[in-house]
């Protein structure tokens, strides 16, 4: 029984699915306003705590966005390498140790920087808790 009262309380907030085709684009378009108008209120409310946490934390949306392609680069690049080394091809160990050493550091990297972004969020989260 709780769990249904739950849901009706979620329930009030959320837009009705569309029923035919041409209702479509009012649905997408009042889903991506309410969508805009809610981030922006939440970066209004950072705003006002602590403007230094808002540029951090975007700075580490945009860091946190990067990172899976310069892995993914770096794991092609050895990939490739070891291909050329199965396929014959003479190729030093000093570039596949190289790319190791980098991956190693790629990987150290992204735990530093997810746990730093963990602790900037919770505390950003406990500043804006205590400014409302």
């Amino acid at each position: 029984m709780r769990k249904f009262e739950s849901n009706l309380v979620n329930d009030q907030y959320r837009i009705p699915l569309p029923k035919h085709l041409s209702e479509v684009p009012a649905y997408v378009r009042q889903l991506a306003g309410s969508f805009f108008f809610r981030i922006g209120y939440i970066f209004r409310l950072v705003w006002e705590t602590r403007r230094s946490l808002l540029f951090v934390m975007l700075l580490m949306a945009v860091f946190n966005g990067v990172m899976p392609v310069i892995g993914s680069l770096i794991g092609a690049a050895i990939l490739n390498d070891l291909a050329q080394v199965y396929a014959g091809a003479a190729l030093a160990f000093s570039v596949v140790a190289v790319l190791l050493v980098l991956q190693f550091v790629y990987i150290f990297l992204n735990n530093t920087v997810s746990r730093f972004y963990n602790m900037i969020t919770s505390l950003c989260g406990e500043l804006v808790a205590n400014h409302s």
